[in-house]
């Protein structure tokens, strides 16, 4: 049961409901947004909740269920501080969401809590944004503990992993543009695919600051194929910066980063058809 004031159980019984939503997004950095389906602002808290933004979330239900209770809020981006490039820089990931009801012409009364949670994946086109908001059961689903791989489980160039960027990075300018996600570049003597896996920073230009993974590089060519298109026009002289890549093998990790001691997987569990065989352990 929600805890809320006698005066709003009251208002909920009436005829005539006076109740509007109100939901507040509190990005990683602090930073809030809030909005109300109300046709006036309304001041709660301290915080205004912005109408006529066209933002809303869709139905709320729950149960008693452990199945996850997510739930989507979208609406076209015209709210001030809202913009697409920040979208696409990921600052509204993993922000949290608060919905609540309220009673818009008493707001002393207090809310009701009708859903808490984070964003997930956001989706954009033409101006208009979708955004995933995972419900606190979502952490159910999550696995917990270490898997055991063949492969590696650190994320190159962290504590982990303990390369350092600065001997795996290159810096360019974009040469000729086949498409926003494929384009040459500066002359890079690294071989092919030695920036697969990695991530290509913008230092300049209209998509500065965004990064994307890299799905292919080829030397001859001075091609990059990135894994998916820029949201913004990528042009000639624009800037970037790119990381070299790992594919997770303990062989990658000793040729081309000679980080083997830091290797933090586990390369010589036997494969499934060997333990299957009786066999023994791969040599």
């Amino acid at each position: 049961m929600r805890a809320t004031s006698a005066n709003f159980k009251s208002a909920l019984a009436l005829t005539e409901l006076r109740i509007s939503l109100l939901w507040k997004i509190t990005r990683v950095d602090s930073t809030v947004f809030a909005f109300t389906d109300h046709d006036q602002d309304i001041l709660y808290d301290s915080v205004t909740y912005l109408a006529d933004t066209g933002i809303s979330p869709s139905a709320i239900q729950n149960d008693h269920a452990f199945s996850t209770d997510n739930l989507e809020i979208g609406g076209i981006i015209n709210s001030p501080g809202l913009t697409e490039a920040d979208f696409f820089a990921g600052k509204f990931d993993s922000a949290k969401v608060e919905i609540f009801a309220i009673h818009w012409d008493n707001p002393g009364w207090g809310v009701m809590i009708l859903r808490t949670g984070v964003i997930g994946e956001i989706k954009y086109s033409d101006g208009r944004f979708t955004a995933e908001v995972l419900g606190l059961k979502q952490a159910l689903q999550h696995t917990i503990g270490r898997k055991f791989l063949r492969t590696c489980n650190a994320e190159l160039y962290d504590a982990r992993c303990t390369v350092l960027t600065p001997g795996f990075t290159v810096t360019g300018t974009v040469q000729t543009v086949a498409s926003n996600s494929e384009f040459t570049t500066s002359v890079h003597a690294q071989a092919d695919d030695y920036f697969k896996y990695g991530v290509l920073t913008w230092t300049s230009g209209a998509n500065i600051n965004l990064s994307m993974e890299v799905r292919s590089w080829v030397t001859s060519t001075n091609t990059v194929t990135l894994l998916h298109p820029m949201p913004f026009v990528v042009a000639e002289t624009d800037g970037y910066s790119m990381q070299a890549g790992c594919d997770k093998l303990i062989t990658t990790c000793d040729a081309k980063f000679t980080n083997k001691d830091n290797f933090r997987g586990f390369p010589h569990i036997p494969e499934p058809d060997r333990l299957l065989s009786g066999k023994g352990t791969a040599a």
